[in-house]
């Protein structure tokens, strides 16, 4: 089992995550992965707060990024969102839990979001 930030599989709450990762695997021959979520996670949200602050001030961007507040269902990320603190860090993320199936990783927990049940392997 392993803690990851994105669930390639969370379609159930995140249906554009399968076009996403299209676009991403005709382009990079691989699919979306814990990093390479978040990384697109973050231009789009730059991208949004560049809209907004309507300039390219840095005083107006950084204010429309401390605005920030995107919810879950409008990320391909399997959090409830995005709003930052004034530390800067993202309040509405949270981690899914993984585990290896079929030699791919598939998400056991937040049950919300899960496509299998843990397998606990005793006597191992």
């Amino acid at each position: 089992m392993s803690r990851s930030s994105f669930a390639l599989d969370a379609v159930k709450l995140r249906p554009a995550i399968p076009a996403v990762n299209a676009v991403y695997r005709a382009k990079n021959g691989k699919d979306l992965n814990d990093n390479t979520s978040r990384e697109l996670t973050a231009m789009l949200v730059l991208a949004d707060a560049i809209n907004r602050s309507g300039t390219g001030k840095p005083v107006d961007l950084q204010t429309a990024l401390r605005a920030t507040d995107i919810p879950g269902a409008q990320t391909i990320m399997p959090w409830k969102g995005v709003k930052f603190d004034e530390t800067g860090q993202n309040t509405l993320c949270n981690p899914v839990i993984q585990q290896i199936s079929g030699g791919s990783y598939r998400t056991i927990w937040p049950f919300d979001l899960a496509v299998m049940d843990a397998v606990w392997n005793v006597g191992m």
